[in-house]
C-alpha cells in the first residue's frame, strides 16, 4: 500500500477544460465588476450601473459563472477517479 502525496494526485489529476477556466475568469471579471459597482467607483460610467441593483445582480452572476465552471472540473475528477473492475471471467 503506498501513500501518495498532494503533489503526486495534482500531477496525476486531469487537466482542467477550457470551458470551465472560461467560466471562472468570466466569473472573476463579474465579481470584479459588481465590487467596483458596489464600492460606487464606477456609476459616473453609465446609469445603469447606478441603477439600484446592479452590484447585487453582478456579484450573484459572478457566484452563479464560479458555480458553473466548478461543475466540469468536480465531474471530470470523479471520473477519472473512479477505477471500473477489472472484467471476471
Amino acid at each position: 500500500m503506498s501513500v501518495s502525496s498532494p503533489a503526486t494526485d495534482r500531477r496525476n489529476a486531469p487537466p482542467v477544460p477550457w470551458h470551465a477556466r472560461l467560466l471562472l475568469a468570466l466569473g472573476g471579471v463579474c465579481g470584479l465588476a459588481g465590487s467596483a459597482v458596489a464600492a460606487d467607483l464606477v456609476s459616473a460610467w453609465h446609469p445603469l450601473l447606478a441603477a439600484d441593483g446592479t452590484a447585487i445582480v453582478l456579484l450573484v452572476s459572478a457566484v452563479a459563472l464560479v458555480g458553473s465552471g466548478l461543475f466540469p472540473i468536480v465531474f471530470q475528477r470523479l471520473a477519472a477517479a473512479d477505477n471500473p473492475a477489472p472484467p471476471t471471467q
